[in-house]
C-alpha cells in the first residue's frame, strides 16, 4: 500500500553536504495494536526520467532506516558528478 506519491529531491553530497533518508514505520504510530510490516522502495532516477536504481528495504513493526544516498550509490557503484 503507498501512504504517499512520489517525491522529488535534489541531493547533493561533496565534503560539507551529505543527504539522507529518514524513515519510521508509519503504520506503527497509527495503528500500535496491530504488528504490520511494510516495505520501504526508493527509487531513483536521473535528470533524463531514466531509472537508475530501485532498493526495497524491509520496515518492520516500529522499525526505522536512516540511510546514505552516497553510501547506496558507492555500493551499487553509481558514480555522478552532482551527487555520489
Amino acid at each position: 500500500m503507498e501512504i504517499s506519491s512520489p517525491v522529488s529531491q535534489v541531493y547533493i553530497n561533496d565534503d560539507n553536504i551529505e543527504t539522507f533518508v529518514c524513515i519510521n514505520n508509519f503504520y506503527s504510530l497509527v495503528e500500535p495494536r496491530n504488528t504490520i510490516s511494510c516495505d520501504l522502495i526508493l527509487s531513483f532516477i536521473n535528470c533524463k526520467g531514466i531509472p537508475i536504481l530501485k532498493k526495497n528495504y524491509d520496515m518492520p513493526f516500529n522499525g526505522s532506516r536512516f540511510l546514505s544516498i552516497k553510501n547506496i550509490f558507492l555500493e551499487e557503484g553509481i558514480f555522478s558528478k552532482l551527487g555520489a
